[in-house]
């Protein structure tokens, strides 16, 4: 049926529900069952198996997970662009850093 006007769309209420939960085990099944639609059974169940070797694990490295899965069931790419805020390398005294236009320009062109 379709939402009345002043309802969030369920994905998003979903969403917001699983950003505020921090059960484990909720967590667990959701990112389980994004893993085996997008990537497989096999893929969910090393997912599966590398988490039951952990401990304690951390419902933030979860719910990170789970953004990553449902960026790329969206089709969203990422990319990583590391710059540093120190001015000079290690000990050796060599001018480091960035300037902004090294940043800008590429940031504009994948966004494009």
């Amino acid at each position: 049926g379709q939402n009345p006007p002043s309802a969030k769309p369920t994905a998003v209420a979903i969403i917001e529900a699983l950003e505020a939960s921090n059960d484990v085990d909720t967590l667990l099944d959701e990112l389980l069952a994004l893993e085996e639609s997008l990537n497989g059974k096999q893929a969910a169940d090393a997912v599966a198996s590398a988490f039951a070797t952990c401990a304690d694990i951390e419902p933030n490295a979860l719910k990170a997970r789970i953004a990553a899965l449902e960026a790329k069931a969206a089709g969203v790419k990422h990319i990583l662009m590391v710059v540093t805020s120190n001015d000079r390398l290690g000990e050796t005294g060599e001018q480091t850093g960035w300037y902004l236009p090294e940043v800008a320009h590429p940031y504009d062109e994948f966004i494009a």
